[in-house]
């Protein structure tokens, strides 16, 4: 990634997610933030708050942007 370049990383959660594999993703970007790359992380859905597959309700998501830009990464956990 080019220097000064901050990279947005959308996960896009929904019903049912398995939280692994929403949690392994999320701990990659986030160590390699901690590691000096620009990146903000990002939980978007279509609803403010999802039930995981194993029971964890996880709340406070924000609505996806209408545009996302180029520099820009979206993971879909089902």
């Amino acid at each position: 990634m080019a220097k000064n370049k901050r990279l947005n990383v959308y996960f896009l959660i929904n019903e049912g997610v398995h939280l692994l594999d929403l949690a392994g993703p999320v701990q990659a970007f986030h160590e390699a933030s901690k590691m000096g790359a620009d990146i903000v992380i990002n939980y978007v859905g279509f609803e403010e708050k999802f039930l995981s597959h194993q029971g964890l309700y996880l709340n406070n998501i924000s609505q996806p942007p209408k545009e996302v830009a180029s520099q820009s990464i979206v993971i879909v956990s089902s």
